[in-house]
């Protein structure tokens, strides 16, 4: 909208300053001001002004000075001169630096003030969008660097001990002790499947197209309870299913699976292992037009310092458990990705919910 464009004016002339707002009131919100310290407090007081206007010849201080200036306290408004014909070399300096966009000479017409403007903003929106793009490469370019960095070591570090490990192998002739080294190996190589299998959930995470498909809840509970039953088994938990949305819906499964398949992973991972009373719940349901699904733990709880990190990539809260640092922040992208939203309540001791909504769509 036109009105939410933010202009300020400069000129020393009253008459000019009164005419300017006064023939755009009605389109664009404009500020004036009749001196250079007066424009630099409107600046800082309103930093979304778009479009910047400067009568070259002020008390004090040039107009191409004070943009000089403008260039690195606030380079993103689209600077404009104002100026006689006797003043045109200097405008032309200023723009061959850079400091300003156009110049116009005085008197100015209505007409030729609404094309420049029109002109301004698609310059200061594309100056907008170039930074914001720039500002998410460089996002990217980080987390790709951290990502092939964390990648690496944790690929090395059970590839290395494998290697160690048939090395040692070769010298023995103990056939005890050579079982002892093969368990050894499957423990190492479980532990590198399971962080191949967390690569490939980034990278289904990262793909862009989303494919939707009719959603039966009881169907995946069940895939998943088959998956985990021999952990679910060996570590005696008590594992419940309340399933209240009896209705399919839309959704990508790939993504909801990843999802519920980390939850559920790290509800087990995370039990206390000192208590008889281990639980694992999972509610699903409708409300509001939205898909709930709540997973609730009896474990050991997430302290209040590690609950904005946890969904980071890599983060690992705590160095007592093994984990890649990409589960969690597989299942925060997922549901980012399924336009839905990733809450956690834990209390340190006692358990942890994980609450997913996602958006009610019909088959």
């Amino acid at each position: 909208m036109k009105k939410d464009i933010q202009i300020l004016y400069i000129d020393d002339e009253v008459q000019n300053l009164i005419s300017f707002k006064s023939s755009l009131r009605f389109d664009y919100q404009v500020f004036i001001a009749s001196t250079i310290n007066e424009a630099r407090h409107l600046l800082e007081k309103h930093p979304d002004i778009r479009i910047i206007f400067s009568d070259q010849r002020m008390p004090g201080m040039m107009g191409t000075d004070f943009f000089e200036e403008l260039k690195s306290t606030y380079p993103l408004p689209i600077r404009i001169l104002l100026t006689g014909y006797a003043d045109k070399e200097a405008a032309i300096n200023a723009i061959n630096r850079g400091n300003v966009f156009k110049f116009l000479t005085k008197p100015w017409n209505i007409e030729e003030i609404y094309g420049v403007i029109k002109e301004a903003n698609t310059h200061y929106e594309t100056k907008l969008l170039m930074i914001t793009q720039k500002q998410e490469l460089e996002r990217a370019y980080s987390e790709l660097d951290k990502f092939t960095n964390n990648v690496s070591h944790d690929i090395r570090n059970p590839l290395g001990g494998i290697i160690s490990i048939i090395k040692f192998a070769e010298r023995s002739k103990n056939p005890e002790e050579i079982q002892d080294i093969l368990s050894l190996v499957r423990t190492s190589s479980e532990h590198l499947d399971n962080y191949v299998i967390n690569l490939q959930d980034f990278y289904k995470t990262k793909q862009g197209q989303l494919h939707y498909e009719a959603i039966d809840l009881n169907s995946i509970f069940q895939d998943l309870l088959k998956v985990f039953q021999a952990a679910i088994i060996t570590t005696n938990i008590h594992f419940i299913v309340k399933n209240d949305l009896q209705t399919p819906f839309q959704s990508d499964k790939t993504l909801l699976q990843i999802i519920l398949y980390n939850l559920i992973a790290n509800a087990i991972k995370f039990q206390k292992p000192d208590t008889d009373e281990k639980k694992i719940t999972i509610h699903s349901y409708i409300e509001d037009k939205q898909v709930y699904i709540a997973l609730t733990d009896t474990g050991i709880g997430i302290k209040e310092q590690h609950k904005d990190n946890i969904f980071n990539l890599f983060y690992r809260a705590s160095s007592q458990f093994e984990g890649s640092g990409l589960g969690l922040y597989n299942v925060s992208q997922a549901v980012q990705k399924l336009h839905g939203q990733l809450t956690v309540n834990s209390v340190p001791g006692e358990g942890s919910t994980f609450t997913i909504k996602l958006p009610y769509i019909a088959h």
